[in-house]
């Protein structure tokens, strides 16, 4: 009985009715001003073509994953790891313009991709009061054109990692 009153409590606080609303842009100022851990996850690794994988901490850590098919002479994918660090103030714009311009919002046409389609992952987790709660969406690659606050997020994550791998 304890445990369904808690898990209760814990999602009237985080969640409205539909489940995936705990973050907006007054909320993310409340968890800022908390000093909450915020991180920005992105994820486009696919089996065939590779990808990345990164995540960006509000206070500038940036940690992920670059991974490509194999050049002549080399055997499996190949992969990297991405380690590095950002301006506070660039990890932070990157987490708020995600939440401000409702990247997370975006309602997919479909739910099934084309033979090895990429699939693209976006997600802001918080972890404030003890507490960790994440918020996530994902599109098919061939779906980014029509959700431009989603892709232009993707598109700056996506740069951004491949900046770090370059840095390395």
């Amino acid at each position: 009985m304890v445990c369904g009153i808690l898990v209760l409590g814990l999602a009237s606080r985080w969640s409205s009715a539909t489940g995936d609303l705990f973050l907006t842009g007054a909320k993310l100022e409340d968890l800022i001003a908390q000093g909450a851990d915020l991180t920005i996850s992105m994820n486009d690794i696919q089996g065939l073509e590779g990808g990345h994988s990164l995540e960006v901490r509000l206070d500038g850590r940036v940690s992920g994953s670059s991974v490509r098919p194999p050049a002549a002479g080399e055997s499996g994918m190949q992969t990297r790891r991405l380690e590095g660090r950002i301006d506070p103030a660039r990890a932070r714009a990157l987490i708020e313009r995600c939440v401000n311009d409702g990247a997370l919002e975006v309602r997919r046409r479909r739910d099934v991709g084309v033979p090895d389609e990429v699939l693209v992952r976006l997600s802001i987790r918080a972890t404030a009061g003890g507490v960790t709660s994440e918020r996530a969406t994902w599109l098919f690659i061939g779906e980014l054109e029509s959700q431009r606050d989603f892709r232009t997020t993707y598109e700056a994550l996506k740069s951004l990692a491949r900046e770090i791998a370059r840095e390395r």
